[in-house]
């Protein structure tokens, strides 16, 4: 009798517990599935990001602003720079000091309006990042800048412009992927 009452209390405890394991294992199998997704995301982006760069389709979009004696400034403005097969544009403002007078009136934004540029630099295994200098002619001011862009594999931007002038301003933001072309069949 004892045997018996000790069989039936075994059976309903593994009873009791069978469905509460049951239930673990189908809350962990859509985790897994949530992160192989996320991780095939992060992936195809990355990929993403290294095709752009590869086809020299650079177009990044500023959110933050760092002048060089002053607070950084956040926007929201829309200011873009795009190296586009070896043409630049940009319109930046510039917050700073220049080292030569400035005329009344005289728009101080660092402007390039498709300008061919000979871009230098490449990947940067250390970062895991690609740097590139890109020297060009501002259109307002018509004096020298230097545009260093590090563009990292997770698509996060820094861009420093250094000019012969003026102090030099730093921005960061980031990469815009075009979206893949539709695949009509």
């Amino acid at each position: 009798m004892k045997a018996i009452l000790t069989f039936i209390l075994s059976l309903s405890l593994f009873a009791a517990g069978f469905p509460a394991y049951a239930q673990n294992e189908k809350e962990t199998k859509p985790k897994n599935e949530r992160a192989r997704l996320k991780a095939e995301r992060k992936a195809q982006e990355k990929a993403g990001i290294i095709k752009a760069i590869t086809d020299k389709n650079i177009i990044i979009g500023i959110t933050r602003i760092f002048p060089m004696d002053s607070p950084s400034r956040n926007t929201s403005d829309g200011y873009r720079i795009r190296l586009i097969n070896d043409s630049l544009s940009c319109y930046l403002p510039y917050f700073g000091s220049s080292k030569t007078p400035i005329y009344g009136g005289q728009n101080l934004a660092i402007e390039a309006n498709r300008q061919k540029v000979d871009p230098q630099g490449g990947y940067d295994e250390k970062s895991d990042s690609y740097i590139y200098r890109v020297p060009f002619k501002n259109e307002n001011t018509h004096d020298a800048w230097i545009c260093t862009m590090q563009i990292f594999t997770n698509g996060v931007v820094n861009v420093r412009m250094e000019g012969i002038s003026r102090d030099p301003i730093s921005y960061s933001g980031e990469l815009t992927v075009p979206a893949p072309a539709p695949n009509l069949k």
